[in-house]
Order: C-alpha cells, then sequence, then structure tokens
C-alpha cells in the first residue's frame, strides 16, 4: 500500500540541498589544498588568470606569488602598455624568494600591427634578468604571426644575459629576432645546463637594419642533447660543436646556409627536411643539393636517418653529387617520406661505407623495406 508519508528523505527541496551542500563541501576542499598542489595548478594557467585567483578568497591571495611558472600571452592584454604594467607588477609582487623554473612568451603581432615586438622589448629583458636569478630551467618565447615577416625581436640586452642562465636545460626560441654586434655568434655557450635547444624561423643581425646574412652561428653545449633548428636562412654558416648530442632536425626552405665544422662524437638520430615551394633553375637545385650533401657529410655519425621528400627529390636531381666513398659509417636505418622507388644509388651513398658492417635496413613512407 503507498501511502502519502512526508519523510523528508525522500523530499526533492531537501535532496537539492543535500546535493548544493555537497558542492560547497567540495569547494570547500578545494580550497583547502595545501599550497604545492594549489600552486601546480596555476603552473598550466596564463599567468594574468593565475593573478585573478587572489579575489577568489582570503585563502588565495597570495598562492600565484610562489608558482614557479611565468606564462604570457600578448592577446590576454589590451595594449603594450598594459601588457608592460602586468610583467612589471608580477616581479615585484612575487615572493622573491620562490624560484622560476619556467617562463613561456606567446607574442601576436597581429593585434598590435607588429609594433609590439618593439614595446615589449625592455619589459622583457627586465623579465628575462629576473627569471636569470630565480634559477630559470626552460624558456619560449613564440610569435605568432600571419604575414610571416615580422619578428619578435631580442636587442643585444638578451645575449649578455647569457652567463646569468646557469640553470636553464630548454630553450625555444620561435620567430626571435636577435641583434649581435659581432658576424660570430655563440649565444649559448653560456647556458652550460641547455639540453634541448629549439631555433625556428629566428632572425640574426648585426644592426636593426641588416637584411644579409653575415652571420657565423657557432652552437656549443657540452651537456645539449636535442637540437632544432628550422629556417635559419639569414645565417652564412653553421657550425655546431656538442658531444652529448643525440638528435639533430634540421630543415630549411632555400639553399643558405653554409656548413662549417661539427663536433657531434655521440650523435644518433637525424632528421633533415628541405621544402621546394616552387621550380627553380637547374643551377639553383644543384647549389642547394651541394649545401645537403655538405651537412650531410658532417652529419656522418648518424646511426637512424630521416629525409623528407623534397630532401629526396632535390638529391636525386643530382646523382652525381652522391657518387663516391659514403661518409656514414654506422647507419643502420635510412627512412625515407616518399613512396618506394629505386634507391640503389642513394643506398650506396648511405650504407656503401666498408667500415659500416651492421645490418642495415631502408624504410619509405609506407614502413615497407628494401
Amino acid at each position: 500500500m503507498i501511502t502519502g508519508g512526508s519523510s523528508s528523505s525522500h523530499c526533492p527541496t531537501c535532496t537539492c540541498r543535500k546535493k548544493a551542500r555537497i558542492i560547497n563541501d567540495d569547494d570547500d576542499r578545494f580550497s583547502e589544498l595545501p599550497d604545492h598542489l594549489l600552486r601546480r595548478i596555476l603552473y598550466f594557467l596564463d599567468s594574468k588568470l593565475a593573478v585573478q585567483t587572489c579575489v577568489l578568497s582570503r585563502r588565495w591571495r597570495s598562492v600565484w606569488k610562489g608558482v614557479p611558472a611565468l606564462n604570457l600571452d600578448t592577446k590576454s592584454f589590451n595594449d603594450s602598455d598594459e601588457f608592460d604594467q602586468f610583467v612589471y607588477g608580477i616581479i615585484s609582487r612575487r615572493h622573491d624568494s620562490a624560484p622560476i623554473h619556467e617562463i613561456s612568451i606567446e607574442n601576436d603581432t597581429n593585434k598590435y600591427g607588429g609594433r609590439i615586438e618593439y614595446d615589449i622589448n625592455e619589459s622583457c629583458g627586465e623579465l628575462f634578468a629576473y627569471a636569470a636569478s630565480h634559477g630559470i630551467q626552460r624558456l619560449r618565447a613564440v610569435e605568432d604571426i600571419e604575414d610571416g615577416f615580422s619578428h619578435y625581436v631580442y636587442d643585444q640586452g638578451f645575449l649578455p644575459l647569457a652567463p646569468g642562465f646557469r640553470m636553464l636545460t630548454t630553450l625555444h626560441l620561435q620567430r626571435t629576432k636577435l641583434f649581435c654586434p659581432e658576424p660570430l655568434v655563440e649565444p649559448f655557450s653560456g647556458f652550460p645546463n641547455l639540453r634541448d635547444l629549439t631555433l625556428k624561423d629566428c632572425y640574426w643581425a648585426n644592426d636593426e637594419w641588416d637584411e644579409e646574412p653575415a652571420m657565423y652561428l657557432r652552437i656549443c653545449g657540452n651537456q645539449l642533447l636535442n637540437l632544432r633548428i628550422e629556417g635559419s636562412d639569414d645565417v652564412s654558416m653553421v657550425e655546431i660543436f656538442a658531444p652529448n648530442l643525440e638528435s639533430i632536425s634540421y630543415r630549411t626552405y632555400w639553399s643558405r646556409p653554409d656548413f662549417g665544422e661539427f663536433d657531434l662524437p655521440s650523435l644518433d638520430r637525424v632528421y633533415v627536411g628541405c621544402w621546394v615551394y616552387c621550380r627553380f633553375t637547374d643551377d639553383y637545385h644543384y647549389r642547394f643539393a651541394t649545401r645537403l650533401v655538405n651537412l650531410l657529410q658532417r652529419l656522418h655519425r648518424a646511426r637512424t636517418l630521416v629525409l623528407n621528400s623534397d630532401t629526396v627529390k632535390v638529391l636525386e636531381s643530382c646523382p652525381k653529387l652522391l657518387v663516391g666513398l659514403s661518409p656514414f659509417a654506422q647507419l643502420s636505418t635510412l627512412i625515407l617520406e616518399v613512396e618506394p622507388f629505386d634507391v640503389s644509388q642513394m643506398k650506396s651513398f648511405f650504407f656503401g661505407n666498408p667500415k659500416n658492417k651492421g645490418n642495415k635496413s631502408t624504410k619509405f613512407k609506407d614502413s615497407s623495406l628494401v
């Protein structure tokens, strides 16, 4: 028999109240997490949002001041003045004893019509000086643009800071412009613990209006393990001295640069990629292929080598450059990002060294072996 009992246990209103109390209890539990967990959560947020958590309650008022990461995106600010004020404010209000492990800067020059690159340079210099004195380990600077020409500027003030970045292990610079007064540049020699370095579409110049590639870029790093270079075509010469380097990825759009001395005794894996966007003259292809072969000869210690499709096409267009003794004495795997084709001449160049007595395999785009 069903009765019309009024037990509160079946009251929808009471149930909702209980659910509300549970939700409120959960909120309290979240706020009661220890500081190190709250800082870990804020670590992954945009720093502007992280700072804004100070208004949630008294509990959150100072949590952001100890977060060991700064994530800055110029899209979060109305103009460069607001960006500068935020940077100076966060530097002055953080706990001075709190370390900085990571800085990430994303600069949207589309929003500011390209002017932001100059406006934020001074405040970023202050930020880097602060980070250098607080044990920074990872630095990432990326520019988001549409036209492909503007560059995020670091002037000469960035390079002298190098001795201060003694704890830096990871550096990612994308579309970054560096003014360097000397023709021979060793920008990372003062980073003794650097292990991962990415230079993507960076621009090196002797002065602000220098348009010709006159730079000799030398990359030195005793602890460097992984190196990625993409689009360093304004540099006329690259040299690399990294005794512990295991992996290198090199991507280029044009025929520059030339390659000087490489000292890479621990090299294991290499990726070489080039992009050919239009039809060039035979002379251009030959010069391009000559530089690619020059690069490959300097990477002769590789055990695994990956070539993208355009690299294969450029090398195929100049078969005479592949004649002669193979420089690769320990290459075991060659990966060609193309459909299968006759690679007999190419295999001779890569696997023909009589000192290379190990097992060898060639893989195509579809992972088939030949």
